[in-house]
């Protein structure tokens, strides 16, 4: 071998075992090529042949399909990851601040909560579009944010508790700044 070459077939193939009920088992020979947001796939639907790309000749009888990774919606690319402070007033009109910190985590959130370095509050949270929703527990209750997501970031929403009276209070989450 020399030097640059690499052992890697080109395009790259799969073996897809088709299971069909009143059918016998069989073998779909194929190719893929993968790219930074698709995935191409092309093989002969009686698994006869293997194609020799992933761009066949359209009188070729093959099947070509193109998997595309869904891109977030416009209003999800305001990143929302980092530190915050928040300001929560409950329904009974006291003020409390803390930071808060934003993870993601997968497709989720992690939301953590901290006054004078302890932690008061941690949730978990889904985004769908402007909007974060959060269940939350802290000190034995629980409970549940919406919030709306605006450019800078900043996260503005009202929260309840679970099984209480159904008041709602309201906080907002600033990106963290620090003053020395």
């Amino acid at each position: 071998m020399r030097s640059g070459e690499t052992t890697a077939k080109t395009p790259r193939t799969f073996n897809a075992i088709v299971k069909a009920p009143a059918r016998e088992e069989s073998v779909l020979l194929g190719v893929y090529a993968l790219g930074p947001d698709t995935l191409t796939l092309c093989f002969d639907p009686a698994g006869q042949t293997r194609p020799a790309s992933v761009k066949p000749d359209a009188k070729a009888g093959l099947t070509v399909a193109v998997l595309r990774k869904p891109m977030p919606a416009a209003d999800e690319q305001v990143e929302i990851a980092g530190k915050y402070t928040s300001e929560v007033v409950d329904p009974d009109g006291k003020s409390m601040i803390t930071e808060a910190v934003v993870e993601r985590r997968g497709d989720g959130y992690m939301i953590t909560y901290q006054k004078d370095g302890k932690l008061v509050f941690v949730g978990t949270a889904i985004r769908k579009g402007d909007q974060l929703s959060m269940c939350w527990m802290s000190g034995g209750q629980a409970g549940v944010s919406v919030y709306k997501i605006e450019k800078g970031p900043k996260l503005t929403g009202e929260f309840t508790t679970l099984g209480g009276l159904g008041v709602i209070g309201k906080e907002v989450m600033t990106p963290f700044r620090r003053i020395d």
